[in-house]
């Protein structure tokens, strides 16, 4: 925080007015939201706004509104933080923002499965993975899991072929991939034993359950699920966000690199040492993602499983 209010600082000193300014207040509302101070978080992320608004930032603006969404959704703003969403959503798709895009649609598609609005949730889960195939660089790892996500709505709706079909494509793209991949087939693996079981197929869903017992090595993570789901959640959001934000400002960098000569070396040197702070925060999140997968996968506690092999 300290640093970007340097930045700030000096945007002020040299009275620079540009889109990079409007994205250093969203990185200090972003800050704010993850402390939890919603109100400072709002007022930054309203104040760049107007500066993306003024040099027709689209990217920002959207990257902003979806941001008010999530505190709104902190709030308990359910309404509110899903018109915000779709509103970032048509900016995005507007203007070929895809990346961002298949976020705020997992975020959208999160909300209608929450709410058992299935078919809805599955139409935003289907169209982030297609803008994930569009991508130059592919994250197999992620299509796969929002593959997944699907099959498992189909669960929930009893169209057992359907998940079937989902999951065999979502194993598809786990071959072109090391990434999360125990992660994925544990999913995967829990899936397919449920509609196993659901149809009777008892012998074969138990084969499943092995099979997701062997990766997970321990039962205890079973019984907190859910809250580790949550977790998940808000981190690899996090790192998505700060994934997007770290490639755009290396390459505000490349494409501009002139422009700041003028207003000298300490200039370029904030806007680097940015940089470094936002792919600095990406890392550490990518190490507690990490780790957390870790801990899920590695329990401490190792319950006797010879009886289910």
């Amino acid at each position: 925080m300290e640093l970007y209010m340097d930045g700030l600082s000096m945007y002020e000193k040299l009275d620079v007015e540009n889109a990079d300014k409007g994205w250093l207040l969203r990185y200090i509302g972003s800050v704010y939201r993850r402390q939890k101070n919603y109100e400072e978080a709002l007022e930054y992320y309203g104040r760049a706004i107007k500066i993306f608004k003024r040099f027709d930032d689209q990217d920002g603006i959207a990257s902003c509104i979806s941001n008010i969404g999530i505190v709104y959704g902190y709030q308990g703003k359910d309404s509110l933080q899903l018109q915000l969403y779709q509103k970032a959503l048509k900016i995005c798709e507007e203007n070929n923002g895809y990346r961002r895009a298949s976020i705020i649609l997992d975020n959208i598609g999160s909300i209608y499965s929450n709410n058992g609005e299935f078919d809805k949730a599955i139409a935003c889960y289907n169209r982030a993975s297609e803008y994930l195939r569009g991508l130059k660089l592919r994250d197999h790892s992620r299509i796969a899991r929002n593959l997944t996500d699907i099959s498992y709505l189909y669960i929930y709706k009893k169209e057992f072929e359907e998940a079937i079909s989902y999951l065999q494509e979502a194993q598809e793209h786990l071959k072109k991939t090391e990434k999360k991949r125990k992660l994925r087939m544990k999913a995967i693996y829990s899936a397919y034993s449920t509609i196993y079981a659901e149809q009777g197929n008892y012998k074969k869903g138990l084969e499943y359950h092995k099979l997701y017992v062997a990766l997970s090595d321990s039962l205890a993570d079973m019984s907190h699920s859910s809250e580790v789901a949550q977790v998940e959640f808000r981190f690899r959001r996090e790192i998505e966000e700060l994934e997007i934000e770290r490639l755009r400002l290396e390459q505000v960098i490349e494409d501009q690199k002139y422009q700041y000569q003028k207003y000298g070396l300490l200039f370029l040197f904030v806007l680097l040492s940015l940089v470094g702070v936002v792919f600095s925060q990406w890392r550490k999140l990518s190490l507690v993602y990490k780790e957390l997968s870790s801990i899920i996968e590695n329990s401490k506690e190792q319950p006797d499983t010879k009886g289910l092999a």
